[in-house]
Order: C-alpha cells, then structure tokens, then sequence
C-alpha cells in the first residue's frame, strides 16, 4: 500500500466515500464495512493508504484503506 490520500467523506453505516490523491488530486471512491462489522474507523481528514483497481465500469477505485494518520476530533 504505497497510495497516501485524505479521506472526505464516510457513511458510518455503509462505509461509502472518497479519497482525495495526494499526488495528483484525483477522487477515488471506496467502500469498505463498517466499524460495526470489523471495517476501519474512517472520518473526513484522515490519512490513508490504499490500492488503486479498476473496476468493470472504467473507474478506478480505492481498496484495503488503512488510516496512518488520524485528524483529532
């Protein structure tokens, strides 16, 4: 996992955001389960690292998200 970006944007039920590149801004959307269900804590304005796949649709997506840096509430 060699992708850092800050996270925006977290639905605390279904896990459903998107990440902001940090090396060329691109918005990559992600899904993850949640904190409930054993998903990472996410809240807009951490960092993150991930992985980059293409999905069938074209676009390209964020996976296995884990938080290396945590803004204070």
């Amino acid at each position: 996992m060699d992708k850092h970006g800050e996270e925006r944007y977290d639905s605390a039920r279904g896990g459903v955001g998107v990440i902001t590149a940090h090396l060329d801004g691109r918005e990559l959307f992600f899904h993850v389960k949640s904190a409930a269900d054993g998903g990472p804590t996410l809240k807009a304005g951490d960092t993150v690292t991930y992985e980059v796949v293409q999905g069938e649709d074209g676009r390209f997506y964020a996976i296995n998200l884990a938080v290396v840096e945590s803004d204070p509430p």
